[in-house]
């Protein structure tokens, strides 16, 4: 039946969950709702009385535009979550990839959570910053040039070249905050002049920004997620998982790190603007955690495995440092582009008072603006 691309509904995702899953759901009787809210996917969560799966399926096109997208991305996907579950174990299991339907079929990890969503409702995670440095401590060395083997590095590269993804992440991230070409940027009234100054008439603003853009688009420093926000990232008190990997390619790590720190320094702003003293410690806990620790624990990770002797311990400290300092750059951006882009975080698009969004929208770029221009130093032993 499913020999051709159709486009799934819930009624179709329960005759191709019979058909391809038959044995997994022993003949039982089937539900299904859709639970995606994405613009590129469409994802259903297909059960029986005792298991279930997620069918996550790409679209031709994006859903909100109708603009065409290259179906290969689903392929790419299917492949990171593959190597993060075989890594760390910090993603769902991946049961198979239909490449006629555009179809990855994985495990339904609805025992965990979102985590935006967690931190928007007070939820407290004492592991969370741990976790977050144990994925970079586990996911990414072994697909940088210090490890891996030159010649199948090349052919990685060239298997998880993301062209539309990467586009994607270039116009909204890198360059529209800064540079507004397809008016697509929603700067809340009152905020006109001071985006204008602070961002686009800012030298040293478009100079930061400019190299790491140009970082992001010519750095293949490590297979990397690409997307890696908060809710990318699913809790509970057992762990992580990290899904959603479309926008996954050979980049710079500091990329990543820099999408989780933007992500929650935006939630302990968000937690700032309405006066909740515990969930601003507790923010300002993980992330100092995760800046502190997470250069020592790749270090480590990166000095107990090598494969040339030129990578001297003095050439894995300067290669730590400048993913750290890389990490906080890219979290700016990720601020600014959240805020003044047309992918705004719930955080700023839920408040319901306008005069908080548009004081809101303010301190995100102000401090995103901070985050990418500082000079930083980190100490590595």
């Amino acid at each position: 039946m499913f020999d051709d691309y159709v486009l799934l509904n819930a009624k179709l995702a329960i005759d191709y969950a019979k058909e391809k899953l038959g044995s997994f759901f022993e003949g039982k009787d089937l539900d299904c709702e859709e639970i995606g809210d994405g613009n590129i996917n469409y994802v259903y969560r297909v059960k029986s009385d005792d298991k279930s799966v997620i069918l996550k399926q790409g679209t031709e096109t994006l859903r909100s535009s109708g603009r065409a997208l290259d179906k290969a991305r689903t392929n790419i996907e299917y492949e990171a979550l593959k190597n993060i579950y075989n890594l760390s174990k910090m993603s769902p299991e991946i049961y198979f990839f239909d490449e006629i339907m555009n179809v990855i079929a994985m495990e339904d990890i609805s025992d965990y959570k979102n985590l935006r969503y967690c931190l928007i409702n007070n939820e407290i995670y004492e592991n969370l910053a741990e976790e977050i440095i144990k994925y970079f401590e586990k996911n990414y060395f072994s697909t940088t040039s210090i490890y891996m083997d030159a010649k199948q590095r090349k052919e990685e590269i060239k298997k998880f070249t993301n062209v539309d993804m990467c586009d994607i992440t270039q116009d909204l991230v890198m360059t529209e905050p800064y540079y507004n070409y397809k008016n697509r940027n929603i700067v809340y009234k009152g905020n006109e002049d001071f985006v204008e100054n602070t961002l686009c008439k800012n030298e040293k603003v478009l100079y930061n920004a400019a190299i790491m853009r140009e970082k992001f688009m010519n750095f293949p420093q490590s297979l990397i997620h690409g997307d890696l926000h908060t809710g990318s990232i699913f809790v509970n008190e057992s762990g992580i998982k990290v899904i959603d990997s479309e926008f996954a390619f050979y980049g710079p790590i500091g990329y990543d790190l820099g999408c989780v720190i933007g992500n929650l320094y935006i939630s302990y702003l968000y937690n700032m603007l309405k006066n909740n003293d515990e969930m601003v410690n507790y923010l300002g806990e993980v992330v100092e955690k995760i800046v502190d620790e997470l250069p020592q624990r790749l270090y480590k990770a990166f000095l107990n495995n090598q494969t040339i002797p030129m990578y001297t311990a003095k050439f894995k400290k300067k290669y730590v440092k400048n993913i750290m300092k890389d990490g906080l750059k890219y979290a700016g951006m990720e601020m600014i582009r959240r805020s003044v882009g047309d992918s705004k975080v719930v955080e700023l698009t839920g408040l319901e008072n306008m005069k908080e969004k548009i004081k809101f929208q303010r301190k995100l770029v102000k401090v995103g603006v901070e985050l990418l221009t500082k000079k930083y130093a980190f100490a590595v032993e």
